[in-house]
């Protein structure tokens, strides 16, 4: 009969296979030691010549190798079987498979086999950070319930009152009956002395009492009197759903294999270092930058103005985008290369050139436009509000229809205050930074919602925000000096070092054509060029 296996077995065959693999598990930090591969390696040319002759043409030598096939062939092999199929000499050849192997061994060893290592040894420990977000969610929860439960109290306490002041009221309306009953006394007895005089024979007496009577107008007036109705209370009924929109919605994230996000970080430099530190010279203040494709970027400040700088701060080229001192809420590169910017005084997306009037592409009426970006097909996506209602539009193109994404599948409105929009490189989801609600909000570009990220700090005040070709989401928490890295999926995966590079206020990001991040600080209308990724 065989025993079954127990995890402590199973660790000490894996911790003996990683030792003959020369991989050695250091401590509960997973770090890794590996030591070179140290073999001999066979001779290209004696592996070709011990291949003999073919197999199917008798006689024949075996001269080259099928590079599709991967089989050693001869003439007649080539001609006749392998005839569309490249070949190559198999010296060359195996010199090449061999150097493709030793890349996938170096990518195994030092990059896939350490990630599952490091997993392996964090399965029974769930991450400290988590727990600590975990803790965060709940404190909110909690904190939303006493809210709640104080507006519960007050509407008691308001109920109660009214009560009272009722019991009171009818305690004076008793106080009222009493003098009610004193003058109807007075009535009857004055009653009983009219039926006297009636048959009276004093004649004197008679007269007295006619002259001083009270006038029947003035006895025909009651006091003021009113008859309490007893209260009643009809319960309202509970609507769990507006009660659930009150409270709020907790996001559950879906679950995934922590692998991916390990792997995905070894992506992600763990030391990024700066290249460039760009001085510009826009108006007061530093509010938005968007790279192109020649490793420049247009940038705007407090003004009407935009302008296309290179690295070096050169200038070279100049727009006035409004004609005056009210600056754009957002500006955008179009695939062909044009400026577009937000227009919020007059309500316009408005397409913007050189020595040229600005031209409409599109009146949001009533609504103020903030936020713009180009999708991969060139459809573009803005983000809008008018008072407290706020949404992101999806326009198709010129005569299409436009799509808005406003509320979730229960009726909730997504955001508060919608200040920058991007659009995920690798699956078109629609990211956009809400300042109202201090979160980066993630939709499918169905308009679902994909996921919340609130940052891992106590606090998260997102600004600007832009994804890269890996499909990692950038974002600038400008109250805390930082740069989030979040993958597709929501989860955290680095922050860009705050005080090493003293970075201040970063306000507004961009990927150039390099793959590195352009940060423009908002005060300091600097530009910090970082190279953040292999």
């Amino acid at each position: 009969m065989h025993k079954k296996a127990t995890k402590s077995n199973s660790r000490k065959d894996l911790n003996s296979l990683l030792t003959t693999q020369q991989i050695k598990l250091s401590s509960y930090t997973g770090e890794l030691e590996s030591t070179s591969v140290s073999q001999e390696i066979p001779s290209s040319a004696r592996a070709a010549e011990a291949l003999g002759s073919c197999k199917i043409h008798s006689g024949q030598k075996y001269e080259q190798c099928c590079e599709k096939c991967l089989i050693p062939v001869c003439a007649k092999c080539k001609k006749e079987l392998h005839r569309s199929h490249p070949c190559k000499d198999i010296p060359e050849l195996i010199d090449s498979l061999k150097e493709t192997l030793s890349l996938e061994l170096n990518e195994l060893r030092f990059s896939v086999i350490p990630c599952f290592v490091e997993t392996l040894n964090d399965e029974q420990n769930l991450p400290e950070e988590f727990k600590l977000q975990v803790d965060r969610v709940r404190n909110k929860i909690q904190a939303q319930h006493q809210k709640i439960a104080a507006q519960n109290d007050r509407l008691l306490q308001e109920s109660l009152q009214a009560l009272s002041d009722l019991e009171k009221k009818t305690d004076t309306q008793l106080l009222n009956d009493e003098t009610l009953e004193k003058k109807l006394s007075k009535l009857l007895r004055l009653s009983d002395k009219y039926e006297e005089q009636i048959g009276t024979s004093d004649f004197q007496g008679f007269l007295i009492f006619m002259r001083e009577r009270p006038k029947i107008e003035d006895l025909m007036v009651l006091p003021e009197a009113t008859v309490p109705q007893p209260p009643t209370f009809i319960p309202g009924k509970i609507d769990k759903e507006n009660l659930a929109k009150q409270f709020g919605d907790l996001q559950l994230k879906e679950e995934r294999s922590d692998m991916q996000k390990r792997i995905s970080k070894k992506n992600i430099l763990s030391e990024p270092y700066l290249l460039d530190t760009i001085e510009t010279d826009v108006h007061e203040s530093l509010y938005g930058l968007r790279c192109t494709e020649r490793n420049r970027a247009w940038i705007r400040g407090s003004n009407s103005v935009v302008q296309m700088i290179d690295k070096t701060g050169k200038v070279w080229d100049k727009i006035d985008t409004m004609d005056g001192e009210n600056e754009p809420n957002d500006l955008a590169i179009s695939k062909k290369g044009d400026v577009v910017i937000t227009n919020w005084i007059d309500n316009r997306i408005q397409r913007v050139a050189s020595e040229n009037t600005p031209i409409e592409m599109m009146n949001t009426e009533d609504w103020i436009p903030r936020g713009i970006c180009f999708g991969n097909d060139g459809t573009f996506y803005v983000t809008l509000q008018r008072g407290w209602e706020a949404k992101v539009q999806w326009n198709k193109g010129l005569g299409e229809a436009e799509e808005d994404f406003q509320y979730d599948e229960n009726g909730r409105q997504y955001f508060r205050l919608p200040w920058q929009i991007t659009v995920n490189k690798i699956n078109g989801d629609v990211c956009v930074s809400d300042t109202g609600r201090n979160m980066v909000i993630v939709l499918e570009k169905t308009g679902k919602l994909r996921f919340f990220y609130d940052g891992p700090f106590t606090d998260f005040h997102p600004r600007d925000l832009c994804t890269d070709e890996l499909g990692h989401i950038l974002v600038a928490d400008i109250d805390n000096n930082s740069v989030h890295i979040i993958d597709e999926t929501g989860q955290f995966l680095a922050n860009l070092n705050t005080r090493a590079d003293n970075l201040v206020l970063p306000f507004t990001l961009s990927i150039d054509s390099e793959n590195n991040l352009w940060i423009g600080e908002r005060d300091t209308k600097k530009i910090k060029v970082v190279k953040y990724r292999t």
